[in-house]
């Protein structure tokens, strides 16, 4: 592993112009006469797991960043892999320098988690399978494939000969618009007011991020949460109650234990969403259980907000 000094730390990672890019979807940079500062963005992820390959290609005057991961929907396949190929190949400029196509990934040492991600990740090793297969040979002398073995960050910028295996300090970090936490969030609001819901297929556009600018209309889709979900995000926490029945209607096979843990999971993702609009997160008021209810209902706690539902057993008023 290449070992890095703090002065080149602070040469690589001190533009500031770093940008996450979440899993499902494609980042593209091209160097533009004119837009000098296209060559300082770095593209990276936040982690890479068993599951999860970045695929980057690069040629002199073009890169493009694909994030995949087996346990996610299918949003990028072959056919996408090959388009973003196709536009890093078209680089007029490139000249006599080949286009490196890098597939950064956790290889496992242990023999128990070589085979989970052998099964698990079989998805992603198909599609670099076949590229190989297709264009290896059809373009000897123009292209060269790489895999590198990533422990736990991976980043690049056209000014990069190789992506950098360094995770970059916080202190150098550009608040993207969006990140995994984020999304896995929204998935868990959407997940728990309508559990029935037919998911929509992917976006026929998932590059997110283009030569400096975000794709806000993508971003806006994929970060908007279920308008039945508003009442409990917005106003008053505690009306997350009323969509309990019916998503264990769905989830029928969970206990008590694992409906709670979910629920703890549901108030990270509340506090998590309305973190991305600058608000303030639940605040947890302890009330006893002969305590009048804060609700104003001028019942007894335990008689209101905190009567045992569905197996979850309240102690607090929640409020923003």
């Amino acid at each position: 592993m290449i070992s890095f000094t703090t002065q080149s730390i602070n040469d690589l990672f001190s533009s500031s112009l770093n940008y996450s890019i979440p899993i499902g979807f494609i980042a593209r940079n091209e160097r533009v006469l004119g837009k000098e500062e296209n060559e300082k963005i770095r593209f990276y992820t936040e982690e890479i797991t068993l599951d999860s390959s970045v695929f980057i290609f690069k040629s002199k005057n073009r890169i493009t960043f694909v994030h995949i991961d087996s346990n996610y929907d299918d949003r990028i396949n072959l056919e996408k892999i090959e388009e973003e190929l196709q536009y890093v190949l078209s680089d007029k400029d490139n000249g006599d320098e080949m286009v490196m196509v890098f597939r950064c990934f956790n290889i496992p040492v242990r023999k128990d988690a070589v085979e989970k991600q052998r099964e698990t990740n079989s998805t992603v090793e198909l599609i670099w399978i076949d590229i190989q297969n297709k264009l290896k040979e059809k373009l000897k002398g123009i292209i060269e494939f790489k895999e590198i073995n990533v422990v736990e960050s991976i980043s690049i910028s056209l000014s990069d000969k190789a992506p950098i295996l360094q995770r970059i300090p916080e202190e150098y970090l550009k608040v993207s618009k969006i990140n995994q936490s984020l999304l896995n969030s929204i998935s868990i609001i959407n997940d728990f007011v309508d559990p029935a819901i037919q998911l929509k297929g992917p976006p026929s556009n998932i590059i997110i991020f283009e030569n400096g600018l975000w794709n806000d209309q993508l971003i806006s889709q994929m970060t908007t949460p279920n308008t039945l979900a508003n009442e409990f995000l917005l106003q008053d926490p505690n009306q997350f109650e009323k969509y309990l029945e019916p998503f264990l209607k769905i989830h029928n096979s969970i206990d008590s234990t694992q409906l709670n843990n979910f629920i703890d999971q549901l108030f990270q993702a509340i506090n998590i969403y309305r973190g991305s609009l600058n608000l303030g997160s639940i605040k947890k008021a302890k009330v006893g259980p002969n305590d009048i209810c804060p609700c104003k209902s001028k019942q007894k706690f335990k008689k209101c907000h905190g009567s045992i539902k569905n197996g979850i057993i309240r102690k607090t008023y929640l409020e923003y």
